[in-house]
């Protein structure tokens, strides 16, 4: 794929080698199988499909001067692949979540896969973080997301948390104290062993009786 883009280099990266007795005349050109399987052994190499390739030997094509490493390749995949389906880059998502882990019920996240490794990755923990506990932290959600992001490149659907977000935020402040009080005394209900009861205002008869 590299020889028609760039003949010259490519020539000159990977000569033929020269025939000996030894081969029998077959040029070989052992530097050339040598990179290939270099390349095919690889493991990142190995997991991306067919579609990530190409998309990668485009975008190599059309913003590099010379024949890329094997590093630059992946790069390269993995910013076509990003771009296709509006992806944001591991450092914009990371800056992102931590600008907005304090509102993480009512941000317009820019992707669910923000969202989905933010939270696995605990938004708490990354609040409170501090020192070389944000770097931690930061790895932890960069390989979360990268795995987010592959097994959308393999074709997965990743649940789509943003709509439980939207009902959170059409809840108003009178529904959530409502909420909140209710758990409260349901909790004190079970605390009481008045479980049977079939109603709160009978259970919460039956409390104050106790307390008389």
């Amino acid at each position: 794929m590299f020889e028609a883009r760039w003949p010259l280099q490519y020539k000159k990266a990977w000569p033929l080698d020269v025939p000996t007795t030894a081969n029998k005349g077959v040029n070989l050109d052992i530097k050339l199988k040598t990179a290939k399987r270099s390349w095919l052994n690889n493991e990142r190499f190995q997991q991306l499909t067919p579609e990530q390739v190409e998309l990668g030997i485009q975008r190599t094509s059309s913003e590099s001067r010379f024949i890329p490493s094997l590093a630059d390749f992946l790069m390269y995949c993995a910013e076509a692949d990003r771009d296709k389906h509006g992806l944001p880059t591991a450092d914009a998502a990371w800056r992102e979540v931590t600008q907005h882990c304090h509102e993480q019920m009512t941000h317009n996240w820019s992707h669910q896969t923000v969202y989905t490794a933010a939270r696995a990755t605990d938004f708490f923990r990354i609040r409170s973080a501090q020192g070389d506990e944000v770097k931690a932290l930061r790895k932890t959600f960069e390989s979360l997301y990268k795995q987010l992001c592959n097994r959308i490149a393999r074709g997965e659907q990743i649940p789509d948390v943003r709509p439980a977000l939207e009902d959170a935020r059409s809840k108003s402040l009178l529904d959530i104290n409502e909420q909140y009080h209710e758990a409260k005394l349901q909790a004190q209900i079970k605390a009481q062993g008045l479980q049977q009861l079939t109603s709160a205002k009978s259970a919460l008869a039956a409390m104050r009786s106790r307390l008389a």
